[in-house]
């Protein structure tokens, strides 16, 4: 019995924590100076290569600068702590035909059964750059963005 109030009161005082002092919106810059911002409008779909090698837009080619689009993504497994995802911007279907922007991880998710976390990530184009955010629609995570890899 102790030590089901133990765990009990440690899983308050993490739920606590996070909820109290956790970071509710991180924002990177994916690219400065982008040549695909420098007119009135976006000149290429900047999104995320999906399995298959597709490219799925969130901010699409001729949208008015500055412009930005949200998508919401979920956890897919039990007890995900992080999210891993390239980006690319081009004009094609195929993530392969345009330009790799990076990997980005984005850690700190709250493990919890399959879907219970919800991160709205922002994608933007203004004054010149590429950025993304992402948020934990929960509240509870310390979300944190790390680029993994540029090729």
């Amino acid at each position: 019995m102790r030590l089901k109030s133990f765990k009990t009161l440690w899983l308050f005082l993490m739920f606590l924590s996070y909820s109290c002092f956790g970071k509710d919106e991180t924002k990177v810059v994916i690219e400065h100076n982008s040549p695909i911002v420098q007119g009135g409008a976006l000149t290429q779909d900047v999104g995320i290569e999906m399995w298959g090698g597709t490219l799925n837009p969130i901010i699409f080619m001729g949208c008015d600068l500055p412009c930005t689009e949200d998508q919401m993504f979920s956890t897919a497994d039990a007890d995900q702590i992080d999210m891993t995802i390239k980006l690319v911007r081009g004009t094609s279907k195929y993530s392969k035909d345009g330009t790799y922007l990076g990997t980005y991880k984005i850690d700190g998710l709250i493990p919890g059964p399959e879907g219970r976390t919800l991160l709205n990530i922002e994608f933007g184009a203004s004054q010149g750059d590429l950025w993304f955010s992402a948020k934990d629609l929960n509240g509870l995570s310390r979300i944190k963005i790390t680029k993994i890899a540029n090729k």
